[in-house]
């Protein structure tokens, strides 16, 4: 393994183990996953919840988004956007849609 591989090993642990910290207290039941992509210095988590998104679940993803910057804001800028879903859509493909790298959390469906 070289150290390049290394390094990203150990950022995705570091990133996985700060969103899960920072979900603590937060997940709702509407809650059906959590994960993230890293594009260089920027990382973007997604949140994805059945139905549409209110201010309630607005204010719990920019509490959580502001946990996680808190962990890397020298070194990463940190974006977590929710999104509001049809349970009856599959989830996979939505998640494919934004190109989701690494899974945190996924319900049961």
């Amino acid at each position: 393994m070289s150290s390049q591989q290394g390094h990203e090993i150990l950022l995705q642990t570091r990133l996985k183990l700060s969103i899960l910290r920072a979900m603590l207290g937060e997940v709702t039941s509407n809650l059906r996953s959590v994960g993230f992509k890293i594009d260089g210095n920027e990382v973007k988590i997604y949140s994805y919840y059945d139905g549409i998104i209110n201010d309630d679940t607005e204010e719990d993803v920019s509490c959580m988004e502001s946990e996680v910057i808190s962990d890397f804001w020298q070194s990463h800028s940190i974006t977590w956007k929710c999104i509001g879903t049809n349970s009856k859509e599959c989830l996979q493909d939505v998640m494919k849609k934004d190109s989701i790298e690494h899974l945190v959390y996924l319900r049961k469906e």
